[in-house]
């Protein structure tokens, strides 16, 4: 009963409502979809400043008055506001009883999450853009589907979902030992998709080329990390599928997917995405619950300059999100370990370092001491298994370090460097 709650919950006349307004969204000239975002614009400002203590002081601060904002344009009078603005001002950002809203966590590539709130409806929303992601590339729901996004840990390779109909196939369990029990796994399952990390899927792809066997899926749906064309390749060669790439966050404040033709565009109406030299700045337009309003993200994403009127921007590029594995003593390699910090309180900044096969040092810098790092260990050691050695040690912030362009990674692997 609890399996078909939850996907009650997310499946339901609501969400094919929605489905059909984003398909209404597609279909909008440039005037029409400027003016479905503006209406959205405004009223989330109004809302923002009228329930929200955080927002309506950081205007007043400013000089901000509400009746000086009064079309999409006028957005860039506002202030933006970063991650650690927000982490310090959660129960002021919040614009509905706590109650009502759903908790959530980034993964952060500092390895530091931080907590947002999403409202049902919000919840509805992304929903309803993930489910006509998939319907555009030929996966309609209910469609038999493989999902290696880190749902399971290392203690259990597959899990079955009969109402979603999806196969869970654990990214951390991938290896020579295991490989033959994820192929029979997949070919007796018969899938017309996989979603999954671009690492999972790179890590499984490998170990087929080391047999020299073969898995055929026809469409890829990849998410979370950046996705090089090296591994989209070799997705192609050794699992058969076309891939196509999502790219999002869990604020929920950007949205931008590849299409049939091979191209990145903005999903319309989720968000207004300003691009410049430092990163992005975002607003959402989905959730209102808890309103990110110019929030910055490091990310970089470069808009065709061509593409000016069209309804959709083209996207040229997006850069970020890229970060080293870790490499058991059996040869798996593992990825997205920023899902042990998830819910880790007490942290500002942490990252993985590998130095030899077989053994990590964490580096932490906790928001104050002494920090207790169980929690942390435990996690890691789900994801891991129990053949690693696991360290984690107090540092100051200048010690965890940057790349040539000074973004973070959360794992160093130097192990892989030399």
């Amino acid at each position: 009963m609890k399996a078909w709650g939850k996907y009650k919950f997310r499946n339901n006349f609501i969400v094919d409502r929605k489905v059909n307004d984003i398909k209404k969204l597609h279909q909008m000239t440039y005037e029409q979809l400027r003016e479905y975002k503006n209406i959205r614009f405004l009223k989330l400002i109004k809302q923002a400043v009228s329930k929200s203590s955080f927002y309506k002081k950081l205007y007043a601060d400013y000089g901000i008055s509400i009746h000086n904002i009064s079309t999409i344009d006028d957005i860039t009078r506002l202030p933006a506001i970063s991650k650690e603005m927000v982490k310090k001002n959660i129960a002021d950002i919040i614009t509905c009883p706590r109650f009502l809203a759903v908790k959530g966590f980034t993964s952060g590539t500092s390895g530091s999450p931080l907590t947002v709130f999403r409202s049902y409806d919000s919840i509805l929303n992304e929903q309803a853009y993930q489910t006509f992601f998939r319907h555009m590339h030929g996966l309609d729901r209910g469609a038999p589907l493989v999902s290696m996004r880190g749902n399971l840990d290392k203690t259990k390779i597959y899990k079955y979902d009969r109402f979603e109909n999806i196969l869970y196939l654990s990214s951390y369990n991938i290896n020579a030992k295991t490989v033959n029990q994820y192929i029979k796994l997949i070919r007796e399952f018969k899938p017309k998709g996989i979603l999954g990390y671009p690492s999972s899927l790179e890590n499984l792809c490998n170990e087929l080329q080391k047999i020299g066997e073969y898995c055929h899926i026809p469409t890829a749906i990849t998410s979370s990390e950046t996705l090089y064309d090296f591994q989209r390749a070799k997705i192609k060669e050794f699992i058969g599928a076309t891939v196509f790439d999502w790219y999002g966050n869990a604020e929920r404040t950007v949205a931008i997917g590849q299409y049939p033709d091979g191209s990145y565009y903005e999903a319309p109406g989720y968000a207004i995405v300003e691009s410049y030299d430092e990163g992005l700045l975002t607003t959402s337009l989905i959730n209102s619950a808890f309103p990110l309003i110019r929030y910055h993200v490091s990310d970089k994403v470069a808009f065709c300059n061509d593409q000016k009127l069209q309804p959709m921007r083209k996207v040229f590029s997006i850069s970020g999100r890229s970060d080293d594995i870790v490499v058991l003593p059996d040869g798996t390699r593992i990825g997205r370990l920023d899902i042990a910090f998830k819910g880790i309180t007490n942290l500002l900044y942490a990252q993985i370092h590998q130095y030899n096969v077989g053994a990590i040092m964490v580096y932490i810098v906790p928001q104050s001491s002494p920090f207790d790092s169980s929690i942390l260990e435990m996690n890691l050691r789900k994801l891991l298994g129990e053949s690693v050695s696991i360290s984690i040690r107090e540092v100051n912030e200048a010690d965890i370090e940057k790349t040539a362009k000074g973004k973070y990674k959360l794992v160093v692997n130097k192990v892989a460097n030399q």
